[in-house]
């Protein structure tokens, strides 16, 4: 039986690996005399901060301004939240629509911090919708490790076996199969490894595709 459903929020549930980090991390790498290229900028997604500045060191040396970079990306972020530039990716309006017709949980569990994500669903209209929400800066780890997993699963105390984490990046379906939960990945611009994939429920190229998968397991498990 399906008792929660945790969602990743970037690149799952928001195109927004798509139409702002990538775009924006772009724009500011080169504003301030450094090359990169879409390899590099992919293996930061669904990293935590603390993965996403070793890649950065590893890559330019530590001699990097971080602090800069950050404000700069930050400052960037926030003007495309305001400007309502992200769309939803396909599928997770009809998917969240179907869950809150059942008594399913609906959680988001995103490396990101407390004050990006909410104004993010703010401004999308859909904050009211979610059950609970954990954030990147609640706990120690960030994905690939399973912190925010394990505190997703605290917050109703459920069996791991009947909770569906919906991730799109490698680091956070590690994160998921950590932390003991059943795994359905979302493919978007990140690759994912033959390990994980072998490993989760099912691998989709849309969440158009979850809709029946979920459809049909709840209302067979729950019928009387």
């Amino acid at each position: 039986m399906i008792k929660q459903i945790i969602f990743d929020m970037d690149g799952l549930m928001l195109d927004s690996e798509r139409y702002m980090w990538v775009v924006n991390e772009t724009k500011i790498f080169n504003e301030m005399g450094y090359d990169t290229d879409l390899d590099f900028l992919i293996s930061f997604m669904g990293q935590g901060k603390e993965h996403t500045i070793h890649n950065i060191i590893d890559r330019y040396g530590e001699d990097f301004p971080l602090d800069e970079f950050y404000e700069k990306l930050y400052k960037a972020n926030s003007e495309t939240v305001d400007r309502d530039e992200i769309p939803f990716k396909e599928g997770f309006l009809d998917l969240l629509k179907y869950l809150k017709t059942t008594d399913i949980k609906v959680t988001v569990g995103t490396s990101s911090k407390k004050d990006y994500v909410k104004k993010v669903l703010e401004k999308k209209n859909i904050l009211n919708q979610l059950d609970s929400i954990v954030y990147g800066d609640e706990v120690e780890h960030t994905k690939p490790d399973p912190d925010i997993y394990l505190k997703c699963l605290s917050r109703y105390n459920f069996d791991p076996k009947e909770v569906i984490v919906f991730e799109d990046a490698d680091s956070g379906g590690r994160a998921a199969i950590a932390a003991g939960c059943r795994l359905i990945m979302v493919k978007d611009m990140a690759n994912i490894s033959l390990e994980v994939a072998q490993k989760a429920d099912a691998v989709l190229t849309s969440l158009s595709q979850a809709i029946d998968i979920i459809k049909k397991e709840y209302e067979t498990t729950t019928r009387i």
